[in-house]
């Protein structure tokens, strides 16, 4: 039919799951690592471009979508979106987006906080914490949050002014207490 050069695509996929990495097996809050939350976004952009194009030493979310669709549709997004209009970086070359040098993810009441140096796994009432450091611990196997507090909480005020002071504290019960015997955490 003719329809791939005039289409606009996206290719990304929906969490993942781990398998043993960490002693994890599941889809586990506290252990947020990127196994579970790293998830591919590729764009195939309408029409004749040079390609391919790295958003590079920058984090995209999925809530970059939306507006990027908006962006080569060539209308105006909405007030309500947060994201990020992706579909100009067809014309330019690799880019670096401006304030996107660390992500924030919350599942259940946890959050993971990642930048290019540091990875910090936290319970939002500080109760539980993993930080590891990316540059001498890329696979995030040695916790250093204990003897690492002041950069624990550095990092923390930061997940906080993304949830815009409204963190999820409390959880008296969730799907995943119903279906606890899924998800293993080998000692």
């Amino acid at each position: 039919m003719e329809l791939y050069d005039n289409s606009l695509i996206f290719l990304i996929s929906d969490h993942g799951h781990c398998f043993g990495e960490h002693g994890a097996y599941g889809k586990i809050p506290m252990d947020m690592y990127p196994e579970l939350v790293d998830i591919p976004l590729m764009i195939k952009p309408p029409g004749d471009f040079e390609g391919p194009k790295r958003i590079k030493q920058s984090y995209v979310y999925v809530h970059d979508i939306l507006p990027t669709i908006y962006g080569f549709l060539g209308k105006e997004e909405p007030d309500v979106f947060d994201g990020i209009d992706l579909s100009v970086f067809v014309d330019n070359g690799d880019t670096l987006i401006e304030n996107r040098n660390y992500i924030t993810c919350g599942f259940s009441n946890y959050t993971l906080y990642k930048d290019d140096e540091y990875a910090l796994i936290t319970c939002n009432d500080k109760s539980f914490q993993k930080l590891f450091d990316l540059s001498s611990d890329p696979m995030w196997n040695e916790n250093i949050s204990k003897v690492n507090s002041e950069i624990c909480e550095e990092l923390f005020k930061k997940i906080e002014i993304d949830a815009k002071h409204d963190l999820f504290t409390i959880l008296e019960k969730s799907s995943f207490d119903m279906h606890s015997g899924w998800y293993v955490k080998k000692k």
